[in-house]
């Protein structure tokens, strides 16, 4: 065995021990089961003399979550899961406990309020999920009484991500229900304007600063756990129907909208909160009005949306990030922070002008815009962890709260606050009103060329669009409803290997002539092997010599690469690409690893599915190198070969969660570069022959047909042109691959002949 075998058998036999050995322990028998991190948390208290903390979290599971003393909620998402509320795992109609809400008392501006009534949670709904044409409700909206928040939002037009045992065909939550922390778009706290304290000194002291936040936190009253009363129209109904007609265009509008409405008794305040959702739009609307029985200055912090869910998290990188829109003249700059960034509390404060705020995951978004139309009313925007996973933060569930300036409201100066909530995929079109078409390009990752980005909105996309176009009406011919992006990519693939064709081409002779050269550089390598200059300038002068030039093969791979990057940011950002098949038995969505079928054991970092493309590329992938790389003339070119198929099948592991579509690419364009170098020195040899009968026929005195075509020198039939005898010109592809045949007939080096080879063996031989 040698010493590159035996290296390759310890690596592989110490990644088999290493990850073999803990399963084959568990199932043996021979590793002792694992204890609960609750229960040894809790033995370890015990042992310290500390409260058990299970108990703790038995009693802290029974206490209502309270703003007033945290200006946003933390939990844990195991807790979350653990704790089920009655409305989710028992009776869906199962009535919420009852708040009773602050009674105002007798004064001008505001209204006694009876005891809320509860009503159906099936009844506070907007929108709908049957209607499944962009004319229709995008989406459904579920509205929550407790804290007047949105409890869910579900889309009619998307599916949720594919989880095995469950049906294909779900509507996707974009905001999943969540009973331990606030409801979206709740108001967390309202809070009179914090006045400052008389100074005695120049210089207040630790104490008094101490006191007056102190006081500011008793002042605030929490809004986002009472039960806010539903407003019923004049029939009685809960969800008001809307039917606006514009004026200008005569357009009609159809749409829903439910009111809630709550009085705070202590600060003489009533809230009312509408919620408006119109049909065909990703988002709705959010209008806040407070009045006051007294003049007074007021603030209230704002709860974002969260429980937006992550697709894909086994093989993702990107979860959830807060976004901010931060108004830059004209335009707008986006500022991302993700979920680690966030539980890190690193620069996660933005302060006006803010052109929205917002939550994103891979291909969506929920944004909030303050629509305001005179001086700005919101301080700053503050992102916050609503449920952190300890373990693995970038995973933590994470939104923003939005912190309104001190608004004067008073009897006859009520406060009306308006805020559009989109709630959609992130498309330059759906996201253009917000000034947020940034968000529509794939911001993470390798972006080793900054124009990887704009290759993949404005070029790769755009292109694939086109393309999946023309697979559409195709498809129709056949009676089929629609295209094939699968398709569409191998078609994409094959447009752009046509487009460097040339260069393809002279990367395979360049390959080829490396080949034939390598028995005139291993007789250079011979005869100055004491002489390593030597050698480097006899190499390359041969090269100068034959016209080679030993890098011509990477030009093609480079000019690739940020179209490979651009395809990889559009189907990690690109909706349209989500859950888009290529067959109905393989590659059931192109966005993510075609996982051909799941294994009955996980394997650390590779997941739960066995994946066949990235096996399936690294294998053309060697017969690439087989074909292009000359054979070694060292045993250090032979040790770096042994080494570059070590490389390959390990860059196969490492690209073992990258989108199938990504793998059909690479599919298909290394079987158009195995193509073009199998097929070239059958076409170079056919060019040949056809160059020597065509100097044969010249030769022949025998009569012709001036009419009859006959091979040119490159081995093309050329068809005399009736009208003039001459020949014509043909298509433009016709002569673009005569011009090929021509060059590569002149290409002696790519000759198969033997005794040619010979020939320049032997020239070489006496120079």
């Amino acid at each position: 065995m040698s010493r590159e075998q035996r290296f390759l058998f310890f690596i592989s036999a110490s990644l088999i021990i290493v990850f073999g050995w803990p399963y084959v322990a568990e199932k043996m028998g021979w590793a002792p089961k694992p204890v609960p991190k609750a229960v040894a948390d809790a033995k370890k208290a015990g042992a310290e003399g500390k409260k058990n903390p299970l108990e703790a979290e038995k009693d802290a599971a029974k206490k209502p979550l309270d703003p007033a003393k945290a200006d946003h909620p933390v939990g844990d998402d195991k807790a979350a899961a653990d704790a089920k509320s009655d409305k989710l795992s028992g009776d869906p109609k199962a009535p919420a406990p009852v708040v009773k809400a602050d009674a105002p008392k007798d004064q001008p501006g505001a209204k006694k309020d009876e005891e809320a009534e509860l009503i159906e949670p099936d009844q506070l709904v907007l929108g709908s999920l049957a209607e499944k044409t962009k004319q229709g409700y995008q989406l459904q909206v579920q509205i929550e009484q407790k804290g007047a928040g949105v409890a869910s939002i579900a889309s009619s037009r998307y599916d949720a991500e594919f989880v095995d045992g469950r049906p294909r065909k779900r509507p996707l939550q974009l905001i999943e229900p969540d009973p331990l922390a606030p409801a979206s778009f709740s108001l967390i706290w309202v809070a009179p304007e914090k006045k400052a304290a008389p100074a005695q000194d120049d210089k207040q002291t630790d104490d008094d600063e101490a006191d007056s936040a102190t006081t500011l936190d008793s002042d605030r009253i929490p809004l986002d756990f009472q039960v806010w009363k539903v407003v019923r129209d004049a029939k009685g109904r809960v969800v008001h129907p809307l039917e606006v007609v514009d004026d200008k265009t005569g357009v009609k509008r159809e749409g829903q909208e439910i009111v809630l409405r709550l009085a705070v008794e202590k600060l003489g305040l009533e809230i009312q909160k509408t919620f408006r959702l119109w049909k065909g739009e990703n988002g709705f609307e959010l209008d806040l009005a407070i009045q006051s029985a007294q003049d007074q200055k007021i603030v209230y912090k704002l709860m974002g949306p969260h429980g937006i869910p992550i697709e894909g998290e086994w093989y993702t990188s990107t979860f959830r990030d807060v976004c901010f829109g931060q108004i830059k003249g004209s335009g707008v700059e986006i500022v991302g922070r993700s979920a680690a960034e966030v539980v890190k509390g690193s620069d996660v404060r933005q302060t006006v002008p803010l052109a929205f705020s917002g939550v994103e995951d891979q291909y969506f978004a929920i944004l909030m815009k303050p629509l305001v139309e005179g001086e700005r009313w919101d301080a700053e925007t503050e992102a916050i962890v609503v449920h952190e996973r300890k373990s693995e933060p970038h995973k933590a569930d994470v939104s923003f709260a939005l912190l309104a300036k001190p608004t004067p409201v008073g009897p006859n100066q009520p406060v009306a606050h308006r805020y559009a909530i989109f709630a959609g995929p992130k498309t330059k079109t759906a996201l253009a009103p917000f000034g947020a078409e940034g968000l529509s390009l794939y911001r993470k990752g390798w972006t080793v060329f900054g124009a990887a980005p704009f290759m993949a909105g404005y070029v790769i996309t755009p292109l694939l669009e086109n393309i999946y176009a023309i697979t559409a009406k195709i498809s129709r011919l056949f009676g089929g409803t629609e295209g094939n992006y699968g398709f569409a990519i191998i078609l994409l693939t094959m447009t752009v290997r046509m487009i460097l064709f040339p260069l393809g081409r002279k990367q395979a002779i360049a390959a080829k002539k490396m080949q034939d050269l390598q028995p005139l550089i291993s007789e250079i390598r011979e005869k100055y092997k004491d002489d390593k200059e030597k050698v480097g300038r006899e190499t390359m002068k041969l090269y100068g010599e034959q016209g080679v030039n030993p890098l011509a093969g990477c030009l093609p791979a480079l000019i690739q690469l940020p179209i490979f990057i651009g395809l990889w940011q559009a189907l990690n950002s690109t909706v349209e690409l989500r859950h888009a098949q290529f067959l109905p038995f393989f590659i059931r969505d192109l966005a993510a690893p075609d996982m051909l079928f799941r294994l009955p054991f996980e394997i650390p970092y590779l997941g739960h599915f066995f994946n066949l493309l990235p096996f399936v590329v690294m294998g053309l992938m060697l017969v690439q190198t087989k074909l292009f790389s000359p054979p070694p003339t060292t045993d250090e070119a032979a040790q770096q070969q042994k080494v570059m198929k070590f490389m390959m099948i390990f860059m196969a592991f490492m690209f073992y969660k990258v989108p199938s579509g990504l793998g059909l690419y690479f599919i298909t364009s290394s079987l158009w570069g195995i193509g073009e170098r199998l097929l070239l020195p059958k076409i170079a040899a056919q060019a040949l022959a056809a160059k020597k009968n065509d100097e044969s026929d010249s030769r022949d005195d025998r009569p012709k047909l001036a009419d009859s075509p006959r091979p040119g020198a490159n081995g093309v039939v050329k068809v005399q042109n009736p009208a003039n005898g001459q020949a014509g010109p043909g298509g433009w592809f016709s002569r673009y691959f005569n011009q090929i045949l021509e060059e590569a007939a002149k290409q002696e080096t790519i000759r198969n002949d033997p005794k040619d080879k010979n020939r320049e063996k032997s020239r070489g031989r006496r120079g």
